[in-house]
């Protein structure tokens, strides 16, 4: 076995080869990171003829906190204990060498491998009690096909619902070039203040644009309002039709009232502008072949129309046709009103949670990393309330 420190040219060559690759592990988000004051450092190990790499990133917090976190990573096979042993002993003797305080990691793993302890590896809560993790470990995924009315076939019947409701309007979903960015960025922030979650700067998702290029898509849902009018209409025309020859008063009363429900809808639409933003979200294109909706937010003034429902129905036909075999809705922990909300609307695709095992520590001083995390959240706590 042979591990040693690369790169970012060598790394960027043979994170192609890792077939436990993420996004989270690739030169491209080192330079995202970079730009929020982390410092990249690009690992290699070749084993039985494969080929691993991973990322660690670097920060130094108050001048004495050396801090080393892989994120999603190290991304390695964890049920090859043997390598696994090899991996995290070398880099323990690396992080002594380097004077780091800790090494955090969060690997894309579901189950703690058991030689986790041999290493010395903990989970946070064991030396932090009460600490938060710091990365997403809670996903909600939809196996897709080829065959996209299978997939469809396999939704609940509330998000049935809402994409059919969606269908009543006509929408245009746009791809943001950079300079566009700002739209997706103003419903983020206007889905952070209602719902009390902090986002990065405008700054930051322009650096993934650049890094991540044919990578990633930023998305606009624009609802054509005059198109809706009319479609709404046609849709009273084809109701009032159907009066003059249905019989049955059931059939009959149901028809009534989607008239007047298209009559409400036709008179709120008429006292918009030609065209609204409705929702947005950013896309990444990950290995493999995963399509994962990373960041999304919604106009609360719009919400009733189900954009967002459209969107991904829209955005899953669109992975499956690219022969994408998943559909990541990324962060769905529930511990939060806001957050059982998004928790419920996602389930009703019918797709799985999957829940990693969260952050662990590699600690070189023991001291360090609890006073870290106690500096830390005095810090948080200063920010939040002062």
């Amino acid at each position: 076995m042979q591990i040693e420190i690369i790169s970012e040219d060598v790394y960027k060559m043979l994170e192609k080869e890792n077939s436990y690759m993420n996004f989270q592990q690739t030169v491209a988000w080192a330079k995202v990171k970079a730009s929020t004051g982390w410092k990249p450092h690009y690992f290699a190990c070749r084993y039985n003829d494969n080929t691993y790499t991973w990322l660690v990133l670097e920060k130094i917090y108050m001048k004495v906190f050396k801090v080393f976190y892989s994120q999603k990573g190290l991304a390695i096979d964890y049920e090859n204990e043997d390598l696994v042993k090899e991996v995290y002993w070398y880099m323990k003797d690396w992080i002594r060498k380097e004077k780091g305080t800790m090494l955090i990691i969060d690997p894309n793993i579901t189950i703690e491998p058991n030689v986790f302890k041999q290493i010395g590896i903990v989970p946070i809560r064991q030396i932090v009690p009460n600490a938060k993790d710091v990365g997403v470990n809670c996903y909600y995924v939809k196996g897709l096909k080829s065959n996209y009315k299978e997939v469809y076939e396999g939704f609940g019947k509330r998000n049935k619902g809402s994409i059919k409701k969606s269908k009543r309007y006509v929408w245009n979903v746009e791809i943001l070039e950079r300079n566009e960015i700002e739209r997706f960025y103003e419903i983020l922030q206007h889905t952070a203040e209602r719902s009390r979650f902090s986002i990065r700067s405008i700054e930051y998702f322009r650096k993934i644009y650049d890094v991540f290029k044919e990578k990633v898509i930023f998305i606009v849902l624009i609802l054509d309002v005059e198109k809706s009018i009319e479609q709404l209409k046609l849709s009273i025309e084809n109701h009032t039709k159907k009066l003059s020859y249905i019989k049955s008063e059931n059939k009959r009363i149901e028809l009534i009232g989607q008239i007047k429900q298209c009559e409400k809808e036709i008179e709120r639409l008429s006292a918009m502008e030609c065209y609204v933003d409705v929702c947005s979200a950013m896309y990444i294109l990950d290995k493999p072949k995963e399509l994962i909706h990373v960041f999304g937010g919604n106009v609360k003034e719009y919400m009733d129309f189900e954009g967002q429902f459209y969107l991904h129905d829209y955005m899953m036909r669109y992975a499956a046709n690219e022969g994408y075999t998943t559909y990541n809705f990324y962060g769905c922990e529930n511990n939060g009103v806001f957050l059982e909300k998004i928790a419920y609307m996602k389930e009703g695709f019918c797709g799985k949670y999957v829940k990693t095992i969260g952050d662990y520590l590699l600690v070189n001083s023991k001291w360090k990393t609890k006073w870290f995390y106690r500096c830390r959240c005095i810090y948080l706590w200063i920010r939040k309330y002062i």
